[in-house]
């Protein structure tokens, strides 16, 4: 704000408090129209000057915390002339009405000096933010003692009626204080005291502005000292004491924000135009009418175009409006970084997903070259188990002469073995994918060795009774067992039947002169009976025959 246009306001803010001066001394003419009309102007000019004050607050700029308390206590201020006005200008007729009123007079009374308070904490600290206690604290004794006024019907703690209570309209001579109404003042005084002493300490770097400073209260507690004294006469005075404290109060407030203890801008121009932000201001016409230092580079259509939905002019560039008090405002956003970084992602997800590719394919392989390995393994663990019995029909082969009479008998052996090696590999191979082999199974590879004796001149029969699932050692022990029994018996019978069931394997064979079990790695039991031998295979343990 200029020298000059400060110095215009001040002498209309004076003026209008002159004027306001007048009015009030015009209200005691004894004529009631005339007296009424110049009280309602004096209302009215005090209310008006806060309200312009307020104003002001607003088109200055203020930090937030310094303005917040500043309009609330300019708002109180007009309640607290309100309810004054209303106690002992207007005639109340009801004694609660008007208890009441003097009663919510006291509220904005006792609120006004600790927002005095509140914003002078502010300026001292330069509205540095919040230090380690907050000024809102001080709301909290300012509003128990406005409680306690309200509600003194209920306690009388402030003013103690000397008559019925329910006629006390308090008036003089009816009542006497009560210790809240001294500790509501000391309260106010207290926090008056202390806003003025720390404004003197807030302008310590300028001595001739804190002594103007301390000038205004010293002359504010001249003019209540005077005033009081006054009162006690009966003098007629230009001015009642609320007004004055709202003027002192006002101009505290303002020598503070003019000597910049509370910064602020008016200068919006120039101080809109400093932001280094893409950002302009357009009327309705969407005509620039401010702009900032970084200019927004946009033809008027897509301006028109960003009202509705944010636009992109260039592929870094989003512009968005939105509408302000008598025009619109648009400003723009830098992408650039953004979609580079977007790039640099859609790269790097790119390369991760050829990576995945890779690492599922390696995964692949691993576990082909696994299953080949392990195959391999079988493979190997199925020739170690069917070694013996494959030198076994190698030696035959190399043994076996055709043409010669032992050749029939030979290769007939060979495929005995050879249908028993088959069947132990099949088994090899069944115990690396599951545990237990089914009964049908094992009787199947029973059957096909038994298939090929009757080429080695045995009729055989195999039989089955068996439900249980076999764990797979127990049956390659039995199939072991039941090969090694059938090649002892190839030169020795003439008829074989054998017969599964879930705990045992039973041989019946008509063998000439005495047999002898070989080692069998399951429990076996032979006897004799009439040329006929019967060898019976445990399945419930090992053992040895």
């Amino acid at each position: 704000m200029s020298t000059d246009r400060q110095k215009r306001q001040t002498r209309l803010f004076i003026a209008f408090f002159l004027l306001a001066g007048a009015a009030n001394t015009l209200t005691r003419t004894r004529i009631t129209l005339f007296d009424t009309f110049m009280f309602c102007l004096n209302i009215a000019i005090y209310a008006g000057l806060l309200l312009f004050w307020i104003q002001s607050l607003y088109q200055r700029l203020l930090p937030s915390a310094t303005r917040r308390y500043m309009i609330t206590a300019a708002v109180l201020t007009i309640f607290y002339l309100s309810f004054r006005a209303t106690v002992y200008r207007i005639v109340l007729s009801s004694a609660l009405l008007k208890r009441l009123f003097i009663y919510f007079y006291y509220v904005p009374l006792t609120l006004i000096p600790t927002l005095f308070l509140m914003a002078c904490i502010c300026i001292s600290r330069r509205d540095k933010g919040e230090s380690r206690w907050s000024e809102r604290w001080l709301l909290i004794p300012a509003a128990a003692l406005s409680l306690l006024f309200v509600t003194n019907d209920l306690h009388h703690l402030v003013y103690q009626p000397t008559i019925d209570p329910a006629a006390f309209s308090v008036l003089a001579g009816t009542y006497t204080y009560g210790l809240t109404f001294y500790l509501a003042y000391g309260w106010i005084g207290l926090t008056v005291a202390a806003g003025v002493i720390l404004l003197q300490r807030a302008g310590r770097t300028s001595p001739r502005r804190r002594r103007e400073m301390l000038l205004i209260a010293a002359l504010w507690i001249a003019v209540f000292i005077l005033y009081t004294v006054v009162d006690r006469f009966d003098i007629p005075m230009p001015y009642r004491m609320p007004g004055i404290h709202v003027i002192f109060m006002l101009a505290i407030f303002e020598k503070c924000i003019r000597n910049r203890w509370i910064p602020y801008n008016e200068n919006y121009p120039g101080f809109f135009a400093q932001l280094d932000l893409p950002v302009i201001i357009t009327d309705k016409a969407l005509s620039p009418v401010w702009a900032t230092a970084v200019p927004v580079r946009a033809a008027a259509d897509q301006l028109k175009a960003a009202l509705a939905a944010p636009i992109y002019p260039d592929p870094d560039t989003r512009l968005q409006g939105m509408p302000v008090r008598a025009g619109y405002t648009f400003f723009t956003e830098d992408e650039s970084s953004l979609n580079r970084m977007n790039e640099e992602l859609q790269e790097a997800n790119e390369l991760l997903a050829e990576e995945n590719r890779l690492i599922e394919r390696e995964q692949e392989l691993i576990r082909e070259k696994a299953e080949v390995e392990e195959r391999g393994r079988l493979y190997e663990s199925a020739a170690r188990e069917v070694y013996p019995a494959q030198k076994k029909i190698s030696e035959l082969l190399a043994a076996a002469k055709p043409g010669t009479p032992a050749f029939r008998d030979q290769a007939a052996k060979i495929l005995v073995l050879t249908a028993c090696v088959k069947r132990r590999a099949n088994f090899v191979l069944m115990r690396s994918e599951r545990k237990t082999i089914s009964a049908g199974e094992i009787v199947s590879a029973l059957r096909e060795p038994a298939h090929y004796l009757k080429y080695c001149g045995i009729t055989a029969s195999v039989d089955s009774e068996a439900e249980r699932e076999f764990p797979c050692e127990e049956a390659m022990a039995l199939y072991d067992s039941y090969e090694t029994v059938i090649e002892a018996l190839l030169d020795r019978t003439k008829e074989l039947w054998v017969r599964l069931s879930d705990t045992e394997l039973l041989f019946l064979a008509d063998v000439e002169g005495p047999f002898r079990t070989p080692e069998l790695p399951v429990k076996a039991e032979q006897k004799m009976e009439e040329g006929q031998l019967i060898l019976r295979l445990s399945l419930t343990g090992g053992g040895k025959a």
